[in-house]
């Protein structure tokens, strides 16, 4: 792993603030094909992400972050490395992770209540039918999705799909929710209201979260730590940046912010300047 590439905003102590054990990658690898045509897609990553922490993977396309998330939602299995959650192994996939993909992966000839429902009965069997119907309007009514709980979802917007996929992760109760691009599909308009909902969900739930994202303004209004990946193959993670803002915090007015604009331009140097090298090679 290469050495940590730190600024003025990286902050290798901000884990040590938390459970920094909560969820530990430690060498983790995955390389696809075998013998001399095997490509190393992650090169050996190690980190630590605290309970209760929102950590943003950032980086070019194609760099290796969803591969990462894959495997931490145990539907990829490493080349080598080990993971732990709450200081159990995981060794495939589980209820204690939830996952919100691009595409909201909702079944079609269910109504948006009966996603979330089903989801509920195969994630959280001790529920018993009417619990398992106040959790799901308890988290539809929180994504405002109340009026559209019996459309099915091709009744239903781009956007409010992925509000049923939100509402069925978090109604879950995953130790950790890991969201993969899950607003990169979406128009602007869109993707800035959802970025708003998934920020005061989190801000009542304070629910570990990792997401995928090249969107250096989403990681930002959304985090509190930035793991910048270097530009694929042999991709790792080469920054560790705590998020210098207070929360709750207002993304509307974060631009506003010398501190803010100086985070942005370093972290887009980093991605600008990895991606020339990258290519130079």
């Amino acid at each position: 792993m290469p050495e940590t590439a730190l600024s003025t905003h990286d902050d290798p102590s901000a884990s040590s603030r938390h459970d920094a054990s909560f969820l530990h990658l430690e060498g983790i690898s995955k390389s696809f094909g075998s013998g001399a045509d095997a490509v190393q897609i992650v090169a050996p990553t190690d980190v630590r992400i605290g309970r209760g922490q929102f950590v943003s993977l950032l980086g070019p396309s194609g760099c290796g972050k969803s591969t990462i998330l894959s495997i931490i939602a145990g539907l990829v299995e490493p080349s080598d490395g080990l993971l732990w959650l709450d200081r159990r192994p995981i060794d495939g996939p589980g209820a204690d992770r939830g996952v919100v993909f691009q595409q909201h992966v909702l079944l079609p000839w269910m109504s948006a209540r009966e996603n979330v429902e089903f989801a509920l009965s195969c994630a959280r069997p001790e529920l018993g039918a009417s619990a398992r119907a106040e959790v799901t309007d308890h988290y539809l009514d929180l994504v405002h999705l109340g009026h559209a709980k019996d459309r099915l979802p091709g009744q239903l917007s781009g956007g409010m799909q992925q509000r049923v996929g939100i509402a069925r992760a978090f109604s879950l109760e995953p130790k950790v929710l890991l969201l993969d691009e899950p607003f990169g599909a979406l128009d602007a308009l869109t993707r800035h209201s959802l970025q708003r909902e998934l920020l005061r969900l989190w801000e009542a739930d304070r629910r570990t979260v990792v997401m995928v994202t090249h969107d250096v303004d989403e990681a930002i209004a959304l985090s509190d730590r930035i793991l910048v990946m270097n530009h694929g193959p042999d991709a790792t993670v080469t920054r560790d940046i705590s998020v210098p803002f207070d929360r709750p915090r207002d993304p509307d007015t974060l631009p506003d912010e010398a501190a803010y604009r100086r985070l942005r331009t370093s972290l887009l140097d980093s991605l600008t300047r990895d991606e020339t090298t990258g290519d130079a090679a």
